[in-house]
């Protein structure tokens, strides 16, 4: 959705303002304007702008029962405008200002637009209101409602639903600054009321801010709001493209300004003055239209969820609209995304159900036509994970379970009261394991259905409930008053017998877990990164040869369903000993004309390949890249490279250990994927090449013979036996190399994400440029500017802790990351999971 909710509070104080003196009309557009023109009749000029009997309410506390008279609205000449400005007073002594006789908890100076009918909302109408105002210096905000300015409904059964209000408001008793806060609230039945932005207040007093409101009313309607100084400086954006703003049975929507504000606790105001200028309000906008999307195309996540992607076409759209049909007849809007937005997950649907989808774009008050309907079918329920997989509930759980994989993601339900005691009732994603062996994982999130809920990996003997297991689990949070700390390895030695726990890292998702095992002994390990792993603790638990391993959660909430996603989960043989060695090739130093490019295939997303037209008879003595490593284990080592050599014109490097002889490691095996090849010398037989080291730190180099061959990854191992294979080869070690450059521009993906709190973002410039990274959410509202300067060429590292520009803590959602430099435009995408 494009509505950001938060917690509604109750606003306190208004300003209000619309006035206009003329009327043009300029392509299909009517605009009224106001502009003070100095003292005297300032509520005649007001009479004669909102027609007979519109300005009797001007102002409110006009006395009907009250034989003082004071007006409230004045003008008089600003020197920072260089012009007369509407000066709107309101005072703490009850003598000069009233309000309604019938009304002593409130005071009230209030502008509404009733007349003509070009500045009252209508279904379907285009309003653009602007204006400026001013606070003083000392501007003192309500702590109950003080209102500048709504937009507000007029007559019907529910009258002032939908409205807008800016107000400022004053939460000192919270022990918070004063805010400046756009406020929504929603009609009867209505949903994203509460406040959509805010920003602190202090800043803004005393200076002129400039104003413009977009509205297009209807219940798919458009909002959009900015505040910006007279310098230009943007102090407040906010815009949802799908918004119910207006409501069946009201008269019109309308524009107030003024000063509103409640006397509830009357010793903490003061009289003010509030300033207005420029008012004008557009009925009717003209926009070009927007050019149809194309390529809409689906991917089945689960049984409820299918994902969207197309192309944007068009650069003029505020927004695309997602529709979704059961026969490609009746459609239903399902949401809007905003503008430069090309994918949508639709969630909440049926399992083995067909579904047809399509997408328009749209801009203020002009759209596109759909795109030609897609149709998708939603797993079933038993439908859902690669073959090697399977799932089902252990012990008692309702509602049953279910899991899906794809890309390399995990998507798991499961209830169930708990994995404790002397029985388990959880769901399970396993496969049969043989002997030893280790399954790594990474917990991307786990939703919080009890603060004992679970999600990890397990190694179990049988399918028993009782059955003799461990696991690495990662719970919702981290419970130290009772002494865990969200990560721990928890275990049952015998068929029926107690669970034991011991606590590992003070985390929660995202976080890395591990589970071993060599013979009886079974070892849990978590991780903050994938490469550093802490040792929990080693259990020794007698099992069968053939047991099951695999991914676990419990919602540990009876018949609750909870979720949890994981994702990087291998199987396979255990690799983390001494005796294997794993090198990112580009964690070395890389030097010229070596280069480091990016494949999101490769490894950790890079690969290291010469200049074209490098090509030589023995090592030379440029473009030497080196990698220390450490062994602790005399013994013969050989070496593995994970490479892509497309042709015998380019399947070759020279290579060595210490100060070894070069081996001319040529002929690699050929292809256009990765493959492992064992390194070997082409000039001995294609002998495979070993070498005895003894234990302490020893150095790889690597350098070119012949370009266009792709270098990824290597494996120093002494297990002669071993094979790496795509399920079993962790990422490498990668060393911080300032010397890592590569001749494109690169924006790499986030790590962790999905993330809580906290995730790290990286970048390459190969030149030097001005940088900008900027954090958007999903309405396409900048949160955060992370950069913004001119740096010379190098590789960025940096992290977010998920805050924007004012330092609050953002909600749970989906965020993206926009890289600008040179020519270069990258977006990626994140997700705050709290």
């Amino acid at each position: 959705m494009f509505l950001k909710s938060q917690n509604k509070r109750t606003v306190d104080c208004f300003f209000f303002f619309v006035i206009f003196i003329s009327f043009v009309t300029i392509h299909a557009q009517t605009t009224a304007t106001l502009d003070a023109n100095g003292p005297g009749d300032t509520y005649e000029l007001i009479n004669s702008v909102f027609g007979s009997g519109a300005a009797s309410e001007v102002p409110d506390n006009y006395p009907t029962c009250n034989e003082v008279h004071v007006r409230h609205i004045r003008e008089d000449w600003d020197s920072t405008l260089n012009k007369y400005a509407f000066l709107f007073d309101v005072y703490v002594d009850s003598l000069i200002d009233y309000d309604r006789c019938s009304n002593t908890d409130r005071q009230r100076i209030e502008i509404k637009t009733v007349s003509p009918s070009t500045i009252t909302g209508q279904p379907g109408e285009t309003h653009i209101y602007k204006w400026k105002f001013k606070m003083d210096s000392l501007f003192q905000a309500s702590p109950n409602f003080c209102h500048l300015h709504q937009i507000k409904a007029t007559g019907g059964d529910d009258d002032g639903a939908p409205l807008m209000t800016i107000t400022p408001r004053d939460y000192s008793g919270d022990s918070q600054p004063e805010w400046l806060q756009l406020i929504f609230t929603p009609s009867t039945g209505g949903s994203g009321g509460g406040t959509l932005d805010q920003v602190e207040l202090a800043p803004l007093k005393g200076q002129w801010l400039d104003v413009t409101e977009k509205v297009i009313y209807s219940d798919q309607g458009k909002y959009e709001l900015t505040i910006k100084t007279l310098d230009g400086t943007v102090v407040m954006h906010y815009s949802n493209y799908y918004l119910d703003m207006f409501r069946a049975g009201a008269n019109y929507h309308r524009g107030k300004w003024g000063i509103y504000r409640s006397l509830n606790t009357i010793e903490a105001l003061r009289d003010e003055t509030v300033a207005f200028a420029d008012f004008s309000i557009t009925e009717g906008e003209v926009n070009a239209t927007p050019v149809t999307p194309a390529n809409l195309s689906t991917l089945v996540i689960s049984d409820r969820e299918i994902n969207l992607t197309w192309d944007d076409n068009s650069d003029n759209e505020t927004n695309f609209i997602i529709q979704k049909s059961l026969d490609g007849n009746v459609w239903t809007t399902v949401d809007g995304v905003s503008a430069d937005e090309t994918s949508y997950s639709v969630k909440g649907l049926d399992a083995s159900t067909t579904y047809y989808f399509r997408v328009r774009a749209e801009s203020w008050n002009a759209y596109s036509d759909f795109t030609a309907a897609t149709e998708a079918t939603t797993a079933g329920s038993n439908i859902t994970l690669s073959p090697s997989w399977f799932n089902q509930d252990i012990g008692i759980t309702t509602p049953f379970g279910s899991a899906t994989d794809t890309s390399g993601y995990f998507f798991i339900q499961g209830a169930g009261s708990d994995v404790w005691g002397s029985s388990d009732h959880f769901h399970y994603v396993y496969q049969r394991l043989s002997g030893d062996g280790i399954i790594t994982a990474r917990v991307d999130s786990i939703e919080n259905t009890n603060d004992w809920a679970k999600t990890g990996v397990m190694i179990r003997e049988t399918l028993d409930g009782d059955s003799p297991h461990a696991m690495t689990i990662v719970t919702p949070v981290a419970l130290e008053s009772n002494g865990e700390k969200g990560i721990s390895v928890q275990y049952r030695s015998e068929k029926g017998g107690s669970t034991s726990i011991t606590s590992g890292s003070e985390a929660t998702a995202p976080h890395w877990v591990r589970l071993s095992r060599k013979g009886n002994d079974l070892t849990g390990y978590d991780s903050f990164d994938g490469v550093n792993w802490n040792l929990i603790t080693t259990v020794t638990i007698p099992m069968a040869t053939d047991v099951y391993a695999g991914l676990m959660l419990t919602s540990h909430n009876g018949s609750v369903l909870g979720t949890s996603i994981i994702s990087n989960v291998s199987v396979g043989t255990d690799t983390t000993g001494d005796k294997y060695i794993w090198l990112e090739a580009e964690s070395g130093s890389v030097t010229t004309p070596m280069k480091i490019k990016e494949d999101y295939t490769a490894s950790a997303g890079y690969y290291v390949v010469t200049d074209t037209g490098k090509n030589t008879s023995s090592a030379p003595e440029n473009g030497r890249t080196t990698y220390n490593f450490e062994i602790t284990e005399e013994g013969t080592y050989k070496i593995w490279a994970r490479v892509i050599a497309a042709s015998g014109d380019d399947d070759s490097f020279w290579i060595k250990i210490d100060e070894n002889e070069w081996v001319s490691w040529n002929e690699i095996e050929r292809g256009e994927e990765w493959i492992w090849d064992e390194v070997h010398d082409s000039n001995n037989n294609d002998t495979v090449v070993s070498y005895n080291l003894t234990p302490g730190t020893h150095t790889l180099t690597v350098t070119y013979r012949e370009d266009g061959t792709l270098l990824d990854k290597f494996l120093i191992t002494n297990d002669t036996t071993f094979n790496p294979n795509p399920s079993t080869d962790p990422v490498g070690i990668k060393e911080n190399n300032e010397d890592i450059l590569s001749d494109n521009y690169i924006l790499n993906n986030s790590y962790p994400n999905p993330f809580n709190p906290t995730t790290n973002l990286s970048y390459v410039l190969p030149q030097a440029s001005n940088v900008k990274l900027v954090i958007y959410d999903i309405t396409g509202r900048e949160v955060k500017k992370l950069v913004d300067t001119y740096q010379p060429a190098g590789r960025y590292e940096l992290s977010w802790n998920a805050k924007d520009t004012r330092g609050q803590q953002l909600a749970s959602g989906v965020y993206f990351v926009k890289m600008e430099a040179g020519s270069f435009i990258k977006t990626i995408k994140l997700m705050l999971l709290k």
